[in-house]
């Protein structure tokens, strides 16, 4: 949001030089303000007895992926909470998901041998994947 309002005060700036200084800096102080009256910051408190773990997978580059692998890229295998896990990355979309054109990740078990059948896990987790190039993060939770 921060990017956001100094562009659009830099836009308002150059609009306003004409008007002189005391009038851009109030129209320029009124439009921020407004821009950060239409945020909502919802707070969520949440309480729980499992330990976060945390797994990190660093990709040099993204487009030499993208270009490499066929299909899905898998990660090494992590445990979390007593389980196996691994993340599953489908550089150029999963498209028998619908997912062409975006970047798909899931988080998926690893091994599933030895459950019964109908087994269920309920996992919370949030996905990070960080652009580089605007270093910016856009994040996927459940």
């Amino acid at each position: 949001m921060d990017t956001e309002v100094k562009l659009f005060s830099t836009m308002k700036h150059k609009k306003s030089k004409k008007q002189g200084l005391g009038v851009m800096k109030k129209e320029v102080m009124e439009e921020e303000k407004e821009a950060m009256e239409k945020v909502t910051v919802d707070t969520v408190r949440e309480e729980r007895h499992v330990a976060p773990a945390h797994y990190s997978m660093k990709i040099d580059s993204f487009s030499l992926l993208s270009e490499m692998v066929d299909n899905s890229y898998e990660s090494r295998e992590f445990e979390a909470s007593g389980y196996n896990w691994k993340l599953v990355l489908y550089p150029n979309g999963d498209k028998s998901r619908n997912g062409d054109g975006y970047i798909s990740l899931y988080l998926v078990m690893a091994d599933t041998t030895g459950f019964s059948p109908g087994w269920e896990i309920n996992a919370i987790f949030k996905l990070f994947v960080h652009d580089q190039l605007q270093d910016k993060y856009l994040t996927i939770g459940d």
